[in-house]
């Protein structure tokens, strides 16, 4: 099984299409099975022309991808323009099994009587060994996938893996697009089983939750924060830090991020209402 990365900074979908795939043939002759896009909200409206264009020059016999807030690939991180990442797999032997479940369709396949048995037939389980599945790569549209969802897509394949992750950079519904094969939506979620001889290893690539409560920046120059809520910022951060428990302070040590909220005019913030920033004191 081997994988290739490539990414494109280039505006003109075309183009950009053509760069991706010239970089993915040349790491990664042959036929490529699996093929993850992601693309910044630049590239919205071209969504689908998008993957047209890449299923014809890479013909993928699986395609699914998100929209994004940036982008990476091999040693490039992108955010704020345009930019489009790809992640191409040969997975000889491996059982691609697509599905979409819109925002519609959750009361039946989560909460009623028969909900099992819909979602063991939507993720592609009728008459397959549920042993046989690795793994399970899913996106989704952060204003209309269920919490539910993972749960019972637990119990129905435990202990396989759930990978992926929720698309962003739109701030409202509607603003985000899903893809799989030739189809683009903007609800629910997307996904890929996997089933076959492979073995899926999982990591976290970063995990954060607020602590303390919202502060608002009353003073900063350039990048530098110099007051948070009309008080010098270090005191407030300080003062944050050793109110919490001790195995929290221990997590701090491996670095704080700053919470930027993405709509300031909520009632309330929760995890998922901000976009993370590096920082340092």
């Amino acid at each position: 099984m081997r994988f290739a990365a490539a990414v494109s900074r280039r505006e003109d979908v075309g183009e950009a299409v053509q760069h991706l795939a010239a970089s993915v043939q040349h790491q990664l002759p042959g036929d490529v099975d699996l093929l993850a896009v992601f693309f910044t909200q630049h590239y919205l409206d071209e969504a689908a022309a998008l993957a047209a264009k890449l299923r014809r020059e890479l013909a993928p016999r699986a395609l699914i991808g998100c929209s994004c807030e940036g982008v990476i690939g091999g040693d490039k991180e992108i955010e704020g323009e345009p930019g489009i990442s790809v992640l191409a797999g040969q997975l000889p032997g491996i059982t691609l099994t697509p599905f979409h479940i819109s925002n519609e369709e959750w009361e039946d396949l989560l909460f009623s009587p028969e909900s099992e048995d819909l979602l063991r037939r939507r993720v592609g389980l009728r008459g397959t060994r549920l042993e046989s599945t690795r793994a399970c790569l899913v996106f989704g549209d952060p204003f209309t996938t269920r919490e539910e969802f993972l749960q019972a897509l637990e119990a129905l394949l435990p202990g396989v893996p759930l990978v992926g992750g929720i698309a962003s950079g739109g701030h409202q519904f509607g603003q985000n697009r899903l893809l799989l094969n030739d189809g683009v939506v903007e609800d629910g979620v997307v996904g890929l089983r996997m089933a076959g001889p492979i073995r899926v290893a999982t990591v976290v690539n970063q995990g954060c939750r607020p602590i303390g409560s919202s502060l608002l920046v009353t003073r900063a120059e350039e990048n530098l924060i110099r007051t948070l809520n009309g008080r010098p910022a270090q005191e407030v951060i300080r003062e944050t830090l050793e109110a919490l428990a001790p195995e929290e302070q221990e997590l701090v040590h491996n670095g704080l991020f700053i919470g930027i909220v993405i709509n300031e005019y909520q009632p309330a913030f929760e995890c998922g209402d901000f976009r993370l920033s590096a920082t340092t004191f």
